[in-house]
């Protein structure tokens, strides 16, 4: 129990650290939210009336399969997209010039053996590329295609599995090719058919269903990770060397003052989320939501402050010096927001960047979070935002282990 003492020493060390500088500390936690909606209102200013966009769009087929021509023409001719999006067939070529130009938001491009690949049962991607100066029209653009090409892709097993086992039975070759091809001719064209298509798109693209309440979202998480960073950088400070002496010769370890440090700084930051979600709750409508739902929201908002507090925690750990410390805290925080998804979408991303999103544990919360609020979700993936917090304190573990070890 000699461990358990000296953490709780620590958190109360912690604590009256905080408290003594209770002048500056809600100074610098007030700073950056009124700094973030002066930029949220100034970005919601600018982007205007959503129902009033008319966007151009290109459009390029490289796959020659008719098949291919036939969705691509069933999605020109759409008249719940028609109504918002004017379609023009393009090249490569000549969409990246428009796209320089800002003639068009966006171009999608249908790859080659795109058919093939989805009748084969292979993974098909229809790529759109965004315009970084019309990135609201480009988003709405990309979140259409997504909602088109998710329907498809559901209905792609079943679809698949009816023509294996039609050939299982003995049905011809050709009769199961075509039965196959109408079948997923006849499904696209009710997805693309039913006015609920768009209006689902429209639910899980927050930026044009509720353009305010998804930057004042936004704008939270931010801030939860500006707050975790400037608390974090008051809870560190270089210990004298005669005093980390002293402290290992009353058995403190490395490990025990990390965890002191994660209890306090998770406990701050948990107490700044629940103003946060209770300012949302009775001044906007955005957790207007199912009980089950609004759980979900707290778990996933109580985990990602597990997973940053972690993080601030370790690289006080890997890091001695206190101005090394707040460089690579302020680059890890910056890090965090940018592949987070919230204020910049990952179709502004060059395509070899894309795989960071699916390791960062800032996007995988706000996608979710996003999906829930603004998708209607009743559902939401846990374990690989579990498996992130895994790692980041196995790794506080080990370093602290291995700094002690260093140290003795």
């Amino acid at each position: 129990m000699k461990w358990f003492k000296h953490i709780m020493l620590f958190i109360n060390n912690d604590i009256k650290l905080l408290l003594r500088k209770w002048r500056t500390l809600p100074l610098l936690l007030v700073a950056p939210v009124i700094m973030l909606v002066m930029i949220a209102f100034l970005a919601i200013r600018f982007i205007g009336d959503f129902e009033e966009m008319d966007i151009q769009v290109g459009l390029t087929n490289l796959d020659e399969a008719q098949e291919t021509t036939m969705i691509v023409n069933a999605l020109m001719e759409t008249s719940d997209i028609s109504e918002m999006l004017t379609i023009h067939n393009m090249t490569v070529e000549e969409a990246e010039i428009a796209i320089s130009s800002n003639e068009i938001a966006a171009n999608i491009i249908f790859p080659e053996d795109f058919f093939a690949d989805m009748t084969g049962g292979n993974s098909s991607t229809v790529e759109v590329v965004g315009n970084a100066d019309m990135s609201l029209e480009s988003d709405i653009v990309n979140e259409i295609v997504a909602t088109v090409t998710k329907h498809i892709r559901n209905s792609q097993a079943s679809i698949l599995a009816i023509g294996y086992r039609a050939a299982e039975v003995g049905v011809d070759e050709e009769e199961v090719d075509e039965m196959i091809l109408n079948l997923f001719v006849e499904y696209f064209v009710q997805v693309m058919s039913s006015s609920d298509m768009l209006d689902e798109n429209l639910q899980s693209n927050v930026a044009t269903n509720n353009t305010n309440n998804y930057y004042i979202l936004s704008v939270v998480f931010v801030l939860l990770i500006i707050w975790s960073t400037i608390i974090s950088i008051y809870l560190k400070g270089e210990t004298h060397q005669r005093v980390k002496t002293r402290m290992k010769l009353y058995g403190v370890t490395e490990l025990t003052e990390s965890i002191s440090k994660i209890a306090v700084l998770i406990a701050s930051m948990i107490i700044l989320a629940a103003i946060s979600l209770l300012g949302l709750y009775f001044f906007t409508d955005i957790l207007n939501l199912a009980f089950d739902n609004i759980l979900r929201v707290i778990t996933l908002v109580a985990l990602f402050i597990i997973a940053i507090g972690g993080i601030h925690i370790l690289i006080g750990i890997l890091f001695d010096n206190v101005k090394t410390q707040l460089i690579v805290k302020l680059i890890m925080s910056i890090l965090l927001i940018v592949f987070s998804g919230a204020l910049i979408p990952e179709i502004y991303f060059p395509e070899y960047l894309l795989p960071v999103f699916d390791y960062s544990v800032s996007h995988m919360t706000v996608y979710w979070v996003m999906e829930i609020v603004f998708g209607g979700r009743f559902y939401m993936e846990l374990v690989p935002i579990a498996i992130a917090i895994g790692v980041i304190y196995g790794l506080i573990v080990l370093a602290s282990l291995f700094k002690g070890v260093r140290r003795a």
